[in-house]
C-alpha cells in the first residue's frame, strides 16, 4: 500500500525495530512514530484510520518478541510521561518506566509500588499484562485507568469494575490505548529500603547486562517454570544466536545474532523438553507478534 499524501510529521517510515525492544531482535516497522502528548497519539490514531493498518503500541519493548522482516503495521511508542502525587494517589503516564515510577513514590516517603523497580516495562504495558513481582501485581495498586479507542474516543475505567487475571488483563482485547493510570500509594518510610531490597533480589538473581525480554514463561500453578527448566538441566541450552539463561533459567539471552527464528525454536524446544519430561506445559509469558508462532493468541500491545 502507498504511503498517503498526508502523515502526521512524527510518523517515520521503514524504522528498525531492534533498538525498541529489550530482546534487540525484530524487523522493520512499515510506520512508526514515538509521542509524547496525547495530542501526538490522536494524530497517530487519525493516520491509522486513513490506512487501516495494525496498530501496535511499544513501552520499553520488554516482554515481547517481534517478527522478522518487514512488518506492515504502525508502531507507535508510547512516551507519554506525566507524574504528579496528590495525597495518596499518584496520576502517571502511560509512557512512564514503573521502575522509575517505583523509586519516585519510594523516595517521595510513599509505600505500594515498590514491587515495581526493576521491571523493565512502562505503566501501560504492566497494566494491560498485569505485571508483577514481589508478590504483588499492577492491578492491587491500580485504581484508574485512562484510554482512548481507534476513533479517538476517550474513556476513563475503574479499575475495581476490570476483571484482571495473572499476566493478564482486559485490556489485551480492547481496540484501546492506555493513555494514563491513576494507582493508590501510601505513607511509609521505610519504602526506599524496602524498594532497594526487591531491586538488589532481582539485580542478583536476573540477567540484566545481556539482551533479555524478562520471563519466557508463565509460572504452572503451585511451581516455578525457571526452577523446572533449571532442574531439567536446559541451563545454556543454545539455538543460533539465543540461549537459556544460566543465571535464570526462565530468561532467554541474546548472545549478539539472534534472529526471531532462533528464540522461537528455542521456546518450542524448552516447552516440548518440559512436557515430555515432567508432563507440565508450559505457557507464554512472552508475546509473540507478527510471527509464525500460533500457540496461544497474538495481540498488538507490548510492555
Amino acid at each position: 500500500m502507498s504511503t498517503p499524501s498526508w502523515m502526521p510529521s512524527i510518523v517515520r517510515e521503514n524504522i528498525s525495530l531492534k533498538p525498541y525492544t529489550t530482546l534487540k531482535v525484530g524487523g522493520t516497522a512499515r510506520y512508526f512514530a514515538s509521542v509524547s502528548t496525547l495530542e501526538d497519539l490522536k494524530g497517530v490514531l487519525g493516520f491509522r484510520k486513513t490506512l487501516n493498518y495494525p496498530l501496535f503500541i511499544l513501552g520499553k519493548g520488554s516482554n515481547l518478541l517481534l517478527g522478522d522482516g518487514q512488518l506492515e503495521a504502525i508502531f507507535v511508542q508510547n512516551k507519554l510521561n506525566a507524574l504528579q502525587l496528590d495525597g495518596e494517589k499518584v496520576r502517571v503516564g502511560a509512557g512512564v518506566n514503573v521502575s522509575y515510577l517505583s523509586q519516585k513514590v519510594s523516595k517521595m516517603g510513599y509505600g505500594g509500588l515498590e514491587f515495581f523497580s526493576g521491571i523493565p516495562g512502562t505503566v501501560g504495558g504492566c497494566i494491560a499484562m498485569n505485571a508483577g513481582a514481589s508478590k504483588a501485581d499492577t492491578a492491587s495498586r491500580l485504581l484508574v485507568v485512562k484510554t482512548i479507542d481507534y476513533d479517538g474516543i476517550e474513556r476513563a475505567y475503574e479499575a475495581k469494575t476490570l476483571e484482571f487475571g495473572y499476566r493478564t488483563s482486559p485490556f489485551r482485547s480492547k481496540n484501546e490505548v492506555i493513555y494514563e493510570a491513576v494507582f493508590s500509594v501510601f505513607k511509609d518510610g521505610e519504602a526506599e529500603n524496602k524498594r532497594q531490597t526487591i531491586l538488589k533480589n532481582r539485580l542478583d538473581a536476573q540477567p540484566y547486562t545481556v539482551p533479555t525480554a524478562g520471563c519466557v514463561f508463565k509460572n504452572p500453578e503451585g511451581n516455578s517454570a525457571g526452577q523446572l527448566i533449571d532442574s531439567l538441566g536446559l541451563k545454556g541450552r543454545k539455538i543460533g544466536g539465543v540461549q537459556v539463561s544460566m543465571k535464570h533459567a526462565n530468561f532467554f539471552e541474546n548472545t549478539g545474532t539472534a534472529t526471531t527464528q532462533d528464540i522461537l525454536e528455542l521456546m518450542r524446544n524448552i516447552r516440548y523438553e518440559v512436557k515430555k519430561q515432567t508432563g507440565i506445559e508450559l505457557e507464554l509469558e512472552i508475546i509473540p507478534c507478527f510471527t509464525t508462532y500460533t500457540h496461544i493468541p497474538q495481540h498488538l500491545m507490548g510492555n
